[in-house]
């Protein structure tokens, strides 16, 4: 950044690019932000990039937000905090523009000259195919329903070119006509990485697939986005995974390898950015779709559980937050993948009826048959976020009877509840933020609590 001094003579500057602010977790927040605080001191540039999303809050957790990021919140002396924040330049917002179809256009053909300096490194002529493939390959993604308004995100932009023959043969395996869903995208992006990862080294990619969803459940129930090393090294030893073989290796004679070489091929295969011995997933939203998976394989494993004893300890564990939506979005494609039959099956399962789906209502369901006690937050935890899920879904309520359900949390936003009964239905303090556009007309709703409240409506 190069200024003008008065005597004709330039000023350099420093321009400081964070990245990811959403991503850092919580228990940094005040460390990152006295680093902020600190170059606002020195007068340079920052630029702090994270979801929009993200800074949409309730006022009790504004600490985060980006027009007080440089207010001093930690107890102090009230006179040198005012100094300081009175001598700190306040930051300016500015929300970035979805990409538009000349720019992903544009992207593709940048991507492909990439590849094909590449491809010329290893051979002298191109082929005339190959100097039309720009063009091919955006044309193959524009001819995809429901790819384009995907790849206005960069990241999904990005991983799509990186998968995009995966993808192909997914749909093709799985005789889908619809329209593409991001779910599908991440599992063909994830499915490609750890396919080329993994060539050359005694990692499979059952392996590989298993970390990965065990990193992803430690961070989200230690309520973190931060990877350790030695992370990798305690979960290799309980899936005792030491020495173990490809399967195309297996019969050959294999040089012996410590267990330290071990932890450094899995490392190295994970999508998992590492700075020195700790890291966070390439993309927050890679580590969100393999939540989500966690939470799939929960609800599918209990149709092989006794009604009685079933259990989810995953939905149970908490509501939802808002800077966890993406979660409940990955798992409301699920569902949309679900409903898609062909010739009488279902997809998923090759059955001819929605399971994930009948089993998300059976959670709901099973709210009204608990009684006030112990666990009766987890209950409704359950209830909420599968609400929330079949909504996002596009799930329609009409005419169901809802009474007498504990749903904590539902985001019920632009959902169809008519003639819906949801009297003496248990809802959060926050039903009320949850229901803008949701359509009520017909709705029964006597003594329905909302968090602290009743509403009381005539018969």
């Amino acid at each position: 950044n190069k200024k003008k001094k008065t005597n004709d003579e330039e000023e350099k500057g420093l321009i400081v690019l964070m990245d990811g602010y959403d991503e850092i977790g919580s228990q940094r927040y005040v460390n990152v932000c006295q680093q902020l605080r600190e170059y606002g001191e020195q007068r340079m540039k920052v630029i702090v990039i994270g979801r929009a999303e993200h800074f949409e809050l309730s006022s009790n957790e504004r600490t985060k937000t980006p027009e007080n990021v440089f207010v001093i919140q930690e107890q102090g002396n009230k006179e040198d905090k005012d100094m300081i924040n009175h001598n700190v330049t306040k930051p300016e917002v500015v929300f970035i523009s979805p990409f538009n179809e000349e720019e992903i256009q544009r992207y593709c053909e940048y991507f492909d000259s990439k590849k094909t300096q590449q491809q010329q490194q290893q051979q002298q002529q191109q082929t005339v195919d190959q100097k039309q493939e720009p063009r091919k390959r955006f044309e193959r993604l524009k001819n995809l329903r429901g790819m384009m308004s995907l790849l206005q995100n960069p990241f999904t932009l990005t991983a799509v070119l990186q998968s995009i023959e995966q993808l192909e043969e997914n749909r093709s395996l799985r005789k889908r006509k619809f329209e593409v869903v991001r779910y599908e995208v991440y599992e063909a992006f994830l499915e490609n990485w750890i396919k080329k990862e993994i060539q050359g080294t005694k990692i499979t990619k059952e392996q590989c697939f298993e970390m990965c969803k065990k990193v992803a459940l430690y961070l989200f129930e230690n309520k973190t986005l931060i990877v350790k090393e030695q992370l990798i090294k305690d979960t290799m030893n309980i899936m005792n995974n030491k020495n173990q073989v490809n399967e195309n290796e297996k019969g050959k004679k294999e040089e012996e390898v410590t267990e330290d070489e071990v932890v450094m091929m899995m490392m190295d295969t994970l999508p998992i950015r590492w700075t020195g011995k700790e890291g966070t997933f390439i993309h927050k939203s890679v580590w969100e779709y393999l939540i989500s998976q966690l939470f799939i394989e929960e609800v599918l494993s209990l149709k092989s559980t006794p009604v009685t004893t079933r259990r989810t300890r995953l939905w149970e564990s908490r509501v939802l937050s808002k800077d966890e939506r993406s979660v409940m979005l990955f798992l409301a494609d699920f569902v949309r993948l679900e409903r898609e039959v062909k010739n009488g099956k279902c997809w998923c399962d090759g059955k001819n009826e929605n399971l994930f789906q009948d089993l998300l209502i059976e959670m709901i369901e099973r709210t009204k048959q608990e009684q006030d006690g112990e666990g009766d937050f987890h209950n409704k935890a359950t209830g909420g976020n599968a609400m929330s899920v079949l909504n996002y879904s596009g799930f329609k309520f009409s005419g169901m009877d809802l009474s007498k359900v504990k749903v904590a949390g539902a985001d019920l936003q632009n959902s169809n509840l008519h003639l819906v009964d949801l009297s003496e239905s248990q809802l959060s303090a926050k039903f009320l933020g949850h229901c803008v556009g949701t359509k009520f007309n017909g709705s029964f709703m006597k003594r329905c609590e909302v968090g602290w409240s009743k509403i009381w409506v005539e018969e």
